[in-house]
């Protein structure tokens, strides 16, 4: 009876539990149904509305869940961390029956060496943690809503270095969380080729009673993964690079390695040369900056080209006209 109560803000009647309860095999009255229930409101957060003549039954929204067989501890540290880390991204539709279980693996956690577990353990992205943009109530559930029934959306989009929105039919394809920021992967109107919508971007959304246009061959991961395209591709080619290191910021890539056909070679003056073929993109570049004077580029010559020119501009900065340090 307790299980086939749903969650506020749905309901149920007790002729509706009745005719459920007879499915399961469980043949009862109505009047020993509300009696059972009455009692068990003393026990559990159970709340009922009455239209009429007939009572409908639901779980407390604030509720804690109850489990049959009882969660045991390994589900309830799982779902705690969830919380925190899946919540973004999960529609609200999937959040909301959560909750209950939520509440109720913390209060098992809580008397439990596993209580202070979530302010041990932490997810972190390389670079400074950015401020998360705003993303509308409205475009958040659109789009969420959009994503999981396969439906199109209309919205307003402004675009990164435009004056104003403009008005874009999407067939939205999966969703993306790149440094804080929400991206929407997806086609506009009857067009093939892919775009990221950031959705702190879009206003004024609008769900449309049309189906997608998924293209066949598509898979996200393979998308994020073989076309780099998260990673601002200079080129859908890869990139043969030979990079001097110094020995002991080289240390981690014997562990992580940049690519699985890398290869690493101890120098005569004791920097490590390391030889990989790796896509040629933005993110390749801000990764190999990071050294600073640590690395050089010995190969391609393009890429090294590019590093001297920004060195180049980066001394122009720092050193000032009449410094002594002069600039090849």
């Amino acid at each position: 009876m307790l299980r086939s109560l749903p969650r506020y803000p749905n309901r149920i009647s007790t002729p509706q539990l009745k005719a459920r309860l007879r499915d399961l095999g469980h043949d009862v009255n109505i009047r020993t149904i509300q009696r059972d229930l009455d009692g068990l409101s003393a026990l559990f957060p159970l709340n009922s509305e009455r239209e009429g003549q007939t009572n409908y039954w639901f779980w407390s929204e604030a509720g804690s869940a109850l489990e049959i067989p009882a969660m045991n501890v390994p589900t309830a540290l799982t779902l705690f961390l969830a919380k925190d880390y899946l919540r973004p991204l999960l529609p609200d539709v999937v959040l909301k029956p959560l909750e209950g279980y939520f509440k109720r693996a913390e209060e098992i956690l809580s008397a439990t060496r596993f209580a202070d577990w979530r302010q041990k353990v932490r997810l972190i992205d390389r670079g400074p943690a950015l401020m998360p943009a705003d993303i509308d109530i409205d475009v958040r559930e659109i789009v969420y809503k959009a994503l999981l029934e396969n439906q199109q959306f209309e919205c307003d989009y402004h675009a990164k270095g435009t004056d104003s929105a403009k008005s874009f039919v999407v067939h939205p394809l999966g969703l993306v969380i790149r440094q804080g920021v929400f991206y929407l992967v997806g086609t506009l109107w009857q067009y093939d080729d892919l775009r990221h919508l950031a959705l702190h971007r879009m206003s004024n959304p609008r769900l449309l009673d049309q189906a997608v246009n998924r293209p066949i061959d598509f898979d996200l991961t393979e998308y994020i993964q073989d076309q780099s395209s998260f990673a601002y591709p200079y080129s859908p080619e890869l990139l043969s690079i030979k990079v001097l290191f110094d020995s002991h910021v080289a240390d981690h890539l014997y562990e992580t390695p940049l690519a699985e056909n890398q290869s690493m070679k101890l120098m005569d003056d004791g920097r490590i040369e390391l030889s990989a073929h790796v896509p040629d993109t933005s993110e390749l570049r801000w990764w190999l900056l990071a050294f600073g004077a640590q690395v050089e580029i010995l190969e391609p010559k393009s890429l090294r080209d590019e590093f001297e020119e920004t060195a180049r501009g980066m001394v122009g900065r720092y050193l000032p006209r009449d410094s002594s340090h002069g600039v090849r």
